[in-house]
């Protein structure tokens, strides 16, 4: 049959009752290497076979691990863990063969397993995989542990995972199988005992974020953190940092910048006349105040954004910037301690910041916006990129901190917080796109979802330009409003990218978003971003309204500068 429906179930081992009608869905899978982990593991736990005993298997198209034919030998301990993580149907069964001693005693013992467990050759329930699996997550630890690794390589080559889920730190173990083109993950943490099954529609909604979340949380709202307005404007600007990183090198080529020459109170001059002290003022701090020295990242990421939380704090108290976005590529790049550090950092200077926390929890937190007329919430996340989850360990996951995702776990969030407040607006702030780049087909992707689900208006950043505007089911969405004060050298001429950022200005009494052009080419402006002329005004507005039907928007101008307006 086909799967009707997303399935998301966690319970205790040996308490489940199986009343619950989803447990006899029926799926036509092939569950073998399942039971080669289980038999081959019963062995070891017997002491009847050793972990480092080496097992010669004649090579195929099918099961080759190097790229040859010929025969090799590997331990028991590569074998069983290539299975787990690959799962090769063909592999596991010549493993099976040379444990039992042939292909009649291997059918036999599968047939004896697929007996006991209630399991038919073709079609399985999902309680009887369920008990399968708890088979297997019942060994003793140590050996789950070492059959299950988060990454896998044999002779330099290196196993990409069919999901990141599979990396988990949170997680002791992961089996999956494929099912009408969708993987079906059954998970555990040890921990508590848990086990986790999970299946969803589609791959957008990253399954390796829910999954762990699930091991650790309750399903519901999240607290949300609830900020009383003193007036009625929020001023939301793009990525910012003053630049330490890129200071350094240009100190060691001997070149000057405004950092150097001027200090802090520099970038911001031609701009702080947006940030009204009353003002809820929002930026994106695209770094991380770092309490370690060495980043463990070094040489593996090719920016590594340390900022000074004095300095910086400073500033930010000074232009009223109140309120930070977390939720970027950047704020773990200290790894957990600096990321923690930072967050002390702000909660002692009393700038509030959601999109970070110490766990998965905490890092989707919300603003709840309160007005003598309205509520706003705000919601903030990083999409998933495979490297910042598998080798940068960016996100948070369960108990550990990192940054938030835009993932199922905010869908969720909004849903619920839809539900209960209808008439209240939600705005997303999303950290996503390609460096210098129109936008991204997965950016349009999650607007697309996120607007269905109660979002009304999406503000995006993180390719440090400008990206068009579009309307999607009725919703104003803002792909790319640019940079704010980031202090790199920016390199637009060189990706032929527009060379400005926005600075958005959202009534919340009127539920309008006004958006005013920047131009932040720090080569020619001495790293000072300043409002746009009438000239860099139309080639910036014709290029973000190129998607807009003409009543969507109005171009206007005040004594701050010309200014795009849309209705939210």
């Amino acid at each position: 049959m086909d799967l009707s429906q997303e399935i998301k179930i966690i319970t205790q081992i040996k308490s489940e009752d199986f009343q619950h009608s989803i447990w006899q869905t029926s799926l036509s899978v092939d569950c073998n290497n399942w039971i080669v982990l289980y038999l081959a593991m019963q062995m070891i736990q017997a002491e009847k076979l050793k972990l480092d005993q080496r097992i010669e298997l004649e090579g195929s198209r099918q099961n080759n691990l190097f790229g040859r034919s010929k025969k090799q030998a590997y331990t028991v301990l590569e074998l069983l863990q290539y299975i787990a993580f690959a799962q090769p149907p063909e592999l596991a069964l010549q493993l099976l063969n040379q444990l039992l001693g042939g292909r009649e005693q291997t059918q036999i013992a599968l047939q004896n397993e697929l007996k006991k467990f209630k399991l038919d050759t073709q079609v399985q329930t999902i309680r009887e995989l369920y008990q399968l699996a708890e088979a297997i997550f019942l060994m003793p630890i140590e050996i789950i542990q070492q059959v299950f690794q988060k990454q896998l390589s044999f002779k330099g080559n290196t196993l990409t995972p069919i999901s990141s889920i599979l990396t988990c730190s949170q997680l002791d173990a992961v089996l999956y199988l494929e099912y009408a083109n969708k993987q079906i993950y059954f998970s555990y943490r040890a921990e508590n005992q848990t086990i986790g099954i999970f299946c969803l529609f589609d791959s957008i909604q990253r399954i390796d974020h829910i999954i762990p979340y699930y091991h650790y949380f309750t399903e519901g709202l999240i607290p949300s953190k609830s900020i009383q307005a003193k007036s009625e404007w929020i001023n939301i600007i793009g990525d910012t940092y003053f630049g330490e990183f890129y200071t350094e090198i240009r100190k060691s080529k001997g070149n000057d910048d405004a950092l150097q020459r001027y200090g802090y109170q520099h970038s911001f001059e031609k701009i702080k006349a947006f940030f009204n002290e009353n003002d809820l003022n929002i930026a994106n701090f695209e770094a991380v105040f770092n309490s370690e020295k060495d980043s463990p990242l070094q040489d593996k990421k090719a920016f590594i954004l340390g900022a000074e939380a004095k300095e910086t704090i400073q500033e930010f108290k000074r232009v009223h910037l109140n309120t930070v976005c977390l939720g970027n590529n950047h704020l773990k790049d200290y790894g957990a301690a600096s990321l923690r550090y930072t967050l002390q950092q702000f909660d002692e200077a009393n700038i509030k910041y959601i999109g970070a926390g110490l766990d998965q929890q905490q890092a989707h937190q919300f603003f709840e916006i309160r007005t003598a007329q309205k509520t706003f919430a705000i919601f903030n996340g990083y999409w998933h990129r495979d490297i910042a989850y598998q080798d940068y360990d960016f996100y948070a996951l369960g108990k550990s901190a990192g940054v938030a995702c835009l993932n199922t776990i905010l869908f969720e969030q909004i849903i619920h917080y839809k539900t209960r407040h209808p008439n209240h607006k939600v705005i997303l702030i999303c950290h996503w796109g390609i460096d210098f780049k129109t936008t991204h087909p997965e950016q349009e992707s999650l607007a697309k979802l996120f607007t269905q689900i109660g979002v009304d208006l999406i503000i995006g950043h993180g390719a440090h330009t400008i990206q068009p505007i579009q309307y999607i089911h009725d919703k104003p969405v803002v792909f790319g409003i640019g940079n704010g004060v980031f202090n790199s050298n920016g390199e637009y001429k060189k990706h032929q990218a527009l060379p400005y950022g926005m600075i958005a200005r959202i009534n919340v009494n009127e539920e309008i978003v006004q958006l005013y052009p920047i131009f932040t080419d720090n080569l020619e402006t001495f790293w000072q971003p300043y409002p746009v002329n009438e000239k860099q005004f139309k080639q910036a507005s014709d290029y973000l309204t190129q998607h807009l039907d003409q009543s969507h928007y109005q171009f206007k101008k005040n004594a701050l500068g010309c200014f795009i307006e849309l209705k939210i």
